[in-house]
């Protein structure tokens, strides 16, 4: 029985999946966005970073926000595995200011490393298979912003799905040594 809710899941990601806004990893044609934990398997209470990724795949210069804040500019979908989509924490939106913006040459690349999901999360993480994605929305430019021609990334772009499984272990600390 838990071998056919474990296929459920993996089927429920794919279906998910086919809906995004972008492939399979998290590209517009534009724009691409990743995420990547730094490891696929972590023990009981240790700490989880994700960092996330835009790269620039287009001919010329694109302005992006890099900000990339978990709470304002990222929505999530945490899905565990029996218990389905986890809540995540909420904070008071922040407008983007012209401060925001960075220019990305072709191919070149920004990364952000989050906090760790006990952050994030509204309920601690306990073991067993989890999924995680992102969407990463910009819905047009801040005023004062000095666009020189160039072109402004809009629009709304989904990471790649990252899984995670959490195994039984010693105790870690939730922050970073």
């Amino acid at each position: 029985m838990r071998r056919y809710r474990f296929l459920f899941v993996i089927i429920l990601f794919l279906l998910i999946g086919q809906t995004a806004t972008a492939d399979e990893s998290g590209r517009t044609g534009m724009l691409e966005i990743y995420i990547k934990s730094d490891k696929p398997i972590y023990k009981t209470g240790e700490p989880i970073f994700l960092t996330v990724r835009l790269k620039n795949n287009t001919d010329g210069p694109l302005i992006v926000s890099r900000r990339l804040d978990p709470f304002n500019d990222l929505q999530w979908e945490l899905f565990a595995e029996p218990q389905g989509f986890m809540p995540i924490k909420t904070a008071p939106a922040k407008g983007l200011t012209p401060q925001d913006f960075v220019e990305l040459k072709p191919n070149e690349q920004i990364e952000k490393r989050l906090p760790p999901l006990s952050e994030i999360t509204s309920e601690p993480l306990k073991r067993g298979l989890y999924g995680v994605r992102l969407t990463y929305t910009i819905k047009e430019a801040p005023q004062g912003i000095d666009l020189k021609g160039k072109d402004f990334w809009t629009g709304e772009i989904v990471t790649n799905r990252l899984s995670i499984q959490i195994r039984p272990g010693e105790k870690a600390s939730l922050s970073e040594k």
